[in-house]
């Protein structure tokens, strides 16, 4: 993922997943995954993966953070509408998270 080879990345993950189902580490698989579709601009496929991570693994660490590019995911796509209510989801959900300050920020920018 860090040397921009995101194909290889994803299979890497997809690998993972398939070898460690019960890891504590499934989440952060899911949200890298999300992040290799967002980086080669398949946001559809980048936002399915963001959305697992916030549904099935919602007090993972990654949960909020998945929410917040989510809801970039959906800006890219021009669903703003779309785009807002994950970021009010993710104030409602994660309050105290680094992200809620930049989800309120971004909200903010998109009035």
């Amino acid at each position: 993922f860090t040397q921009a080879r995101y194909e290889s990345a994803l299979a890497s993950f997809r690998g993972f997943l398939l070898q460690y189902p019960d890891s504590s580490l499934v989440p952060n698989a899911h949200f890298w995954i999300a992040e290799c579709y967002f980086r080669t601009h398949n946001y559809a496929r980048g936002i399915e993966s963001y959305e697992q991570v916030v549904t099935r693994y919602p007090k993972s660490g990654k949960a909020s953070t998945a929410l917040y590019r989510k809801a970039l995911a959906l800006l890219e796509l021009n669903d703003k509408a779309a785009a807002k209510s994950a970021l009010r989801q993710l104030i409602a959900d994660y309050p105290k998270s680094d992200e809620s300050t930049k989800a309120r920020d971004k909200l903010a920018s998109l009035r």
